[in-house]
């Protein structure tokens, strides 16, 4: 479907080779949507500069549900189609489980991979308002995702609900797996993060790469090397440095920044920390070797949860998991969007997207 509008907010719906997409613009920023797997946000791109500042992964997109696996992945189909990008996160987190009612659940749960539907709330040159909407199949919950793009903005709404339709109480754990990659990140880019910020790296060895030593929980963002040397966590090595971390940060406001001093362009993300209080941090600079990256993996995600890095039993035993009655939703709204990238960012605020520098 072409919308025949070409000015101001419009939208366009769209299938190439068996994958459906959906995208939204104005006259400063582009999103697309995949709309049969997940309706992972695969572009968001400042138009001025022509820069997509998520991450593309070199695996390939094969048509959703398409792909013949010459044999079943231990952590499910999340790296048979996961294309970099945005994915919604839910119910379970981090590695796959059987342990949870009996329903097996892979890599990140099962909102990623299944197709989404959208309607249009409201379209108009002014603003446009598209809610996507699935329901899960392993699990009696529905999702739905409001985005909001008005004219002239650098960013946009997400308003993400979660409901319960089974009728018995059901654990859950929730995030955001936003990944950034070049052209916007590069070596001498920062990370800004609220003051107070605690980071918490895992009692495992996350890979043999990892450059962070385990079980440390310090102040932001000066985290201690394997080596026993003090590492800046917060500015962005290039990828000949070959490490791959995994951690999570506790923060008291919800939000985060990734800038580009040279390019002068940055992207922030903004929450309600009540409802994210951790911040999951994915620092792959070209250090995942092996099955599915192969050292190709030069890119950092930034990762709004409700719980630390656990699956989804993990985070019940250890009464972090939250829980919806039967019939029960709960709704969030995040901010997404383009930034300056010269100047250390202070706070932004979820509500407007306002970015503060001082």
């Amino acid at each position: 479907m072409l919308n025949q509008r070409t000015h101001g907010c419009r939208y366009w719906h769209y299938t190439i080779e068996g994958n459906t997409f959906l995208t939204l613009e104005n006259e400063r920023l582009k999103l697309t949507f995949w709309l049969n797997k997940g309706s992972d946000l695969i572009e968001l791109r400042d138009k001025a500069r022509d820069i997509n500042v998520l991450w593309r992964s070199p695996l390939r997109m094969p048509e959703a549900g398409r792909y013949m696996a010459p044999i079943s992945s231990s952590s499910g189909a999340f790296f048979d189609y996961y294309p970099g990008g945005w994915q919604s996160v839910f119910p379970n987190a981090h590695t796959p489980t059987n342990a949870y009612k009996g329903a097996p659940l892979g890599l990140h749960g099962e909102a990623c991979l299944l197709p989404w539907t959208y309607t249009v709330e409201e379209d108009t040159a002014d603003r446009i308002v598209v809610c996507l909407q699935t329901e899960l199949a392993r699990t009696p919950f529905w999702m739905r995702k409001r985005v909001t793009l008005c004219t002239g903005d650098r960013g946009f709404a997400l308003e993400e609900t979660i409901a319960n339709a089974g009728a018995e109480p059901l654990y859950y754990n929730w995030g955001h797996h936003p990944a950034f990659g070049a052209p916007l990140l590069e070596e001498g880019c920062q990370i800004d993060l609220p003051t107070g910020t605690v980071a918490v790296t895992p009692d495992y060895t996350y890979t043999e790469t990892a450059l962070f030593a385990e079980e440390q929980r310090t102040a932001w963002p000066n985290l201690q090397e394997k080596n026993g040397a003090t590492s800046d966590a917060g500015t962005v090595p290039g990828p000949e440095r070959r490490t791959s971390d995994s951690f999570h940060l506790e923060l008291k406001e919800g939000w985060v920044c990734l800038r580009n001093p040279r390019l002068d362009l940055g992207v922030g993300l903004a929450w309600d920390a009540a409802v994210f209080p951790y911040l999951w941090m994915w620092q792959s600079y070209g250090g995942n070797f092996g099955y599915p990256f192969y050292g190709r993996d030069y890119t950092l995600a930034l990762e709004p949860f409700t719980i630390p890095i656990e699956t989804l039993p993990e985070s019940i035993a250890a009464g972090q998991a939250r829980e919806l009655r039967p019939g029960e939703a709960v709704s969030t709204t995040l901010w997404a969007g383009l930034t300056e990238g010269r100047l250390p960012v202070k706070r932004i605020d979820a509500r407007t997207g306002n970015v503060f520098t001082s």
